[in-house]
């Protein structure tokens, strides 16, 4: 590895001693008037492994986009991020064509790349038979009439790490033939005519994983407006612990209007540990799959998205060969038509397993659940309750589970599940419920018990359970939040234990004022829970951004069990959306 380092910095600090221009000096220290050297001069002087340290400053003109590594496994920083190093493409240009076989080893960091064009794809980075890591980069308003106007990919094994792309028409990331991985980002904002606003992912094999994929909106005049977060076509796609919230399709009558949220066409799809909500489209407001060889959707919290026209509020899953949902909570969705939470039809082979489908909506029929595969599905350990205006409408295989009204299967049954607090949306379940180790009795939780229903599973293993339920997820300084206080004991002995509450800061620190309240310790009885309520004010001088209130039970030296929330505290009311 070559260490030397070129610098821009240097450059700045040498020219300095020479010329004293003061408008140098400014907040965001601007390339310096009286040196022509640019981004892609540094580059073109730069060695294989050599850093290229780039100054604050806002770049623009030949040289400062468009710009290219010719090959050279380099390393591209700035110097203080993308706040404050920025290159302005002014329409002119990309900011960055990486497209000469360079490696894993290429980076390019910590910038901000505004104004990109291109007449054909990836206006503001664009990447083909390359593998570079994006890291820590912003990426607003670029324009792609193809797509990419954020970034494409091209064959290519690229990393996206960490970056914020906005703004962007059309597509905020596009990838074909390649095999990516992208993580922590923040896709939001961004817009298109047909297909993925924020992901449009053609035969391809993509790994999302710690992402935010919100506000992205396709409006179609004519074509097809399908995967307002992410589109997926004849590709392998796997989604953990995302969020993919309030993005929409859109489109005049000629469109097929389908998948607000994800749209996922052929070959498989895994979709794991995410909250998907507030999506809307005609069809599938939440997740439409069509003729895939495999889909899982796998502990996904699945609520208030909704069909704009017809079928599939939270989900619509159609001419697949194998699909399986598990531990999955579908709440609060709405469909014009049917299939509120779910609508199925024409799967080779469908289980659902573990989960909830609860209060959700229908215009017609299957609040719940829709089926029109009465030959298929295997369907057990569920709960469907309060669906409107029906729980499920079809001839699904159910058994061991919990439907309101009854349903034919071995080990159904219909009872109150005794949810911790459905008033706040909060469905685990308070020791006591009919649906704990009423599952199949050939399968077992985690806990080694016997499986119960629903997609929440009470562990018998701990002494003592807490859960908190806030009543609301945003707050405004100033103002009091409700949270419901739980403790389960499901010991035939009466258990002593001490708890107190803190809150940790959007940064993730600790807040100096834990504890919010002074511990206290009293007992419970055994095989009970005991319910109380308690509020917490937001302080005036906190600023907006998410905070994370958590409790935990126990005494010195041992701690039974923890639980904690997060909410966002935003300006003023009118924010609260």
């Amino acid at each position: 590895m070559n260490y030397r380092t070129f610098s821009l910095i240097t450059l700045v600090a040498i020219y300095s001693l020479i010329y004293f221009i003061p408008t140098c000096f400014a907040d965001i220290y601007p390339l310096c008037p009286f040196t022509d050297t640019t981004i892609q001069d540094m580059i073109d002087a730069a060695e294989e492994g050599d850093t290229v340290l780039v100054a604050p400053g806002i770049y623009t003109g030949e040289g400062n986009r468009d710009i290219s590594f010719h090959g050279k496994d380099i390393v591209l920083l700035s110097e203080d991020g993308p706040e404050h190093t920025k290159i302005d493409c002014e329409e002119l240009g990309r900011g960055f064509h990486i497209y000469s076989g360079e490696s894993a080893d290429a980076v390019i960091s910590g910038f901000t790349v505004i104004n990109g064009f291109a007449d054909n794809r990836g206006a503001s980075i664009y990447i083909s038979n390359s593998a570079p890591l994006i890291d820590n980069c912003y990426i607003f308003s670029g324009f792609s009439p193809n797509g990419g106007a954020g970034i494409c990919l091209e064959s290519s094994s690229s990393v996206i790490d960490s970056c914020y792309i906005s703004g962007c028409y059309r597509r905020a990331i596009y990838s074909e033939y390649s095999n990516n991985l992208i993580i922590n980002c923040l896709i939001q904002d961004n817009s298109s005519m047909n297909r993925g606003a924020g992901l449009y992912l053609y035969r391809t094999i993509v790994t999302v994983h710690d992402c935010v994929i919100a506000d992205n909106i396709i409006d179609a005049w004519s074509g097809d407006a399908q995967g307002g977060g992410i589109y997926s076509y004849k590709s392998d796609i796997m989604v953990e612990r995302c969020e993919i919230t309030n993005n929409r399709c859109e489109g005049g009558s000629i469109a097929s209007v389908e998948g607000g949220g994800i749209y996922c066409e052929e070959r498989t799809a895994i979709i794991s540990e995410c909250l998907i909500s507030d999506n809307s489209a005609e069809k599938g407001g939440g997740i439409f799959v069509d003729g895939n060889d495999y889909t899982c959707i796998a502990s996904c919290d699945i609520r208030d998205n909704w069909t704009t026209r017809y079928y599939g509020g939270g989900m619509r899953l159609g001419y697949s060969s194998d699909v399986l949902i598990t531990d999955c909570l579908v709440s609060g969705n709405y469909a014009v038509t049917q299939g509120g939470g779910l609508i199925v039809y024409y799967l080779g082979q469908l289980e659902i397993k573990g989960c909830t489908f609860i209060m959700n909506v229908a215009g017609e029929y299957g609040g719940g659940i829709r089926s029109e595969n009465p030959d298929y599905g295997n369907c057990e350990n569920i709960i469907v309750r309060n669906n409107i205006p029906d729980q499920i409408v079809g001839a699904p295989d159910i058994a061991w589970s919990n439907i309101e009204n009854g349903w034919p299967g071995e080990g159904n049954i219909d009872e109150d599940p005794l949810f911790v607090a459905p008033e706040y949306g909060d469905y685990r379940l308070l020791w006591g419920s009919p649906c704990i180790d009423s599952g199949n009795p050939d399968s077992l939780d985690l806990d080694g018990t016997r499986s119960d229903m629903g997609a929440f599973s009470f562990d018998q293993s701990k002494e003592l359970i807490v859960y908190l339920s806030p009543e609301t997820g945003e707050i405004v300084p100033g103002e009091t939040g409700q949270v419901k206080y739980t403790v389960c004991n499901s010991f035939p002995s009466e258990k002593s234990f001490g708890t107190a509450a803190g809150v940790r800061l959007p940064d993730g620190s600790l807040w100096p004022g834990n504890p919010l309240e002074e511990p206290f310790y009293t007992s419970i009885a055994p095989l009970s829970n005991l319910v109380s309520e308690f509020e917490y004010r937001v302080p005036m001088g906190w600023v907006p951004g998410t905070y994370s209130l958590a409790t935990g039970v126990g005494y010195r030296g041992r701690v039974f069990d923890l639980d904690h929330f997060e909410f966002k505290v935003v300006e003023d009311s009118t924010d609260i959306r």
